[in-house]
């Protein structure tokens, strides 16, 4: 199994980025798209001009791992705007509204320590 970055693409959010991903195996391909955080962005060591180059599964799972918290982070906040939550309170709607607990925890802490 072989893992490309495809394209880079900053969002108009300035906060957020796009992954193209390509996986294949020489005989399939599947494309997907990670949509990860500035932050996340540079601890994959990618820069904006990638386009078509080879990735580590590792590296690959990490930016899946880093999308996941990215769209629960965006959902959480969503949740914060309609009522206060506690930590423990987002995470517990995030994981019922789909997101892994790990991942939700994750998110819930990340907005605990930005200050949402």
């Amino acid at each position: 199994m072989k893992f490309y970055v495809m394209a880079v693409s900053p969002n108009a959010d300035g906060d957020t980025v796009d992954l193209k991903m390509l996986i294949t195996d020489g005989e399939h391909e599947q494309n997907e798209i990670f949509c990860v955080s500035i932050e996340q962005f540079a601890e994959l060591g990618l820069k904006t001009n990638e386009k078509e180059r080879e990735i580590s599964r590792e590296k690959y799972e990490l930016a899946e791992h880093f999308s996941k918290i990215t769209a629960a982070v965006k959902k959480g906040i969503d949740l914060i705007s309609f009522a206060p939550n506690t930590k423990k309170g987002l995470a517990g709607k995030l994981v019922s509204r789909g997101f892994d607990k790990e991942i939700a925890v994750c998110a819930a802490e990340y907005l605990e320590q930005t200050g949402y």
